[in-house]
């Protein structure tokens, strides 16, 4: 919970500009992946050795060793980066889709407590080999296209499966993005603010919003709280619930 509460700071940071006149997409997180770890970055990861982080398609994760690929956004990758006219290039996509689509079926099973863990994994490690097999196999098709594609996604090929090895990690990365959406919509709405103090503002009280939707408390009456013990000269309360 703690890391994915820093996460959503440092990411409404980033999409609160701080000046109008600088476009907003230079402040997104993603314009600019890089592999190369940053102390900012590790700083807020914590030890990347010991995080799983569930991400998009950024390299900028890559520090972390550990990580889950959304497997809503490869799905979409293989429809936009494998979209060719070529029949060989139609039927691997149309085959990694299908079991992607199979992958998504059986995790909505385990979640809905249909099947158990013990079988959603074995269910899974069939699957797994199919997918890896078919990357495989477009690595060494002699198809250009398919073969950038596949050989990047074989290469990685252990993390879109990480929630299949520790319980708890979802497949996608939907929580973070329906976490920012927010902030977004509120950028969109009005471009952004004129100080960095301004700035701050939005942020703190865009995080206190989704902490409390997150902990389904009631943000306003944690505002309120905090404006009083402010006035009395007291300790703000938690923003967090008690264990």
């Amino acid at each position: 919970m703690q890391t994915e509460i820093d996460e959503l700071k440092s990411q409404v940071n980033r999409l609160t500009p701080q000046n109008s006149s600088v476009p907003p997409s230079t402040q997104h997180p993603h314009t600019r992946p890089t592999t190369k770890p940053k102390p900012k970055s590790r700083k807020l990861l914590g030890d990347p050795l010991k995080v799983i982080i569930n991400y998009d398609r950024a390299k900028r994760y890559w520090q972390a060793k550990q990580l889950q690929r959304c497997g809503a956004h490869l799905k979409r990758d293989l429809q936009s980066r494998i979209d060719h006219h070529d029949h060989q290039v139609k039927r691997l996509r149309d085959e990694l889709k299908r079991l992607v689509e199979s992958m998504f079926l059986i995790w909505y099973n385990y979640r809905s407590n249909s099947i158990a863990w013990k079988t959603f994994q074995s269910q899974m490690r069939h699957l797994r080999k199919s997918v890896n097999s078919l990357l495989l196999h477009g690595v060494y098709s002699g198809n250009q296209r398919l073969i950038r594609t596949c050989r990047e996604l074989y290469n990685s090929r252990k993390w879109p499966w990480t929630f299949t090895e520790v319980e708890g990690i979802e497949p996608t990365n939907n929580a973070a993005e329906q976490a920012l959406r927010l902030a977004v919509i509120y950028r969109k709405l009005w471009f952004g603010t004129q100080s960095e103090k301004r700035s701050r503002f939005v942020e703190r009280m865009l995080m206190v919003s989704e902490i409390s939707r997150l902990q389904k408390r009631s943000a306003y009456q944690w505002i309120t709280e905090a404006v009083e013990a402010s006035l009395h000269e007291q300790q703000a309360p938690s923003l967090f619930n008690k264990p």
